[in-house]
């Protein structure tokens, strides 16, 4: 949108924007099939690992070691082991939860309790790592918290859920907020 020479005002889904997109994904590791290229968006991500984690030695090993582990999808056992033995110290191993005890399920939730975990879990991923968000990030992420106030509206339709079914009920909230981004006025407007 900045780059453009006209004033280009198309709005988007929240959930496609690479923000919340980044988002979804690093929230629905444990939900989807690990792929390697779930992995590689995932480790490429500015907004969960930060600009330098791709690039860094341990992200460059650790994407070796996923790539020569030869299956697709990636085993959650071989994935966690390929983390703690490439990048133990990082961010993801953190957010894994890597040489930790199996943390238990939670079963079903209110979509209230979801929202709270959702927010925790983003928070522990550091979400989002990016720091320099530019005018059009910082707008999205301002949409955060009415995202899941619309979440937490469809408690009353939902009753308890699993987190699974919480996930995909707040990315239709996403995939139904449209974003369309504050520019600055232009001599052309498309």
């Amino acid at each position: 949108y900045n780059s453009l020479p006209v004033n280009f005002a198309t709005g988007q889904s929240l959930a496609s924007t690479p923000l919340f997109r980044d988002a979804l994904l690093a929230l629905s590791l444990h939900c989807k099939p690990l792929t390697r290229q779930r992995v590689m968006a995932l480790l490429r991500s500015p907004y969960v690992l930060g600009t330098d984690f791709a690039d860094s030695p341990a992200g460059l090993n650790l994407l070796q070691a996923v790539f020569s582990l030869g299956t697709d999808p990636i085993d959650w056992a071989d994935w966690l082991h390929c983390v703690s033995r490439c990048a133990p110290a990082s961010v993801l191993a953190e957010a894994l939860g890597v040489g930790k005890p199996e943390p238990s399920p939670l079963g079903e939730q209110s979509l209230v309790q979801w929202a709270e975990v959702i927010r925790a879990q983003l928070s522990q991923w550091g979400w989002p790592a990016r720091r320099a968000l530019d005018s059009m990030e910082y707008q999205q992420l301002g949409r955060f918290e009415a995202s899941l106030d619309q979440l937490i509206g469809l408690a009353n339709m939902t009753g308890a859920v699993s987190y699974e079914r919480a996930l995909s009920l707040w990315q239709a909230v996403l995939e139904d907020t449209v974003f369309q981004p504050k520019t600055e006025p232009t001599d052309l407007q498309v």
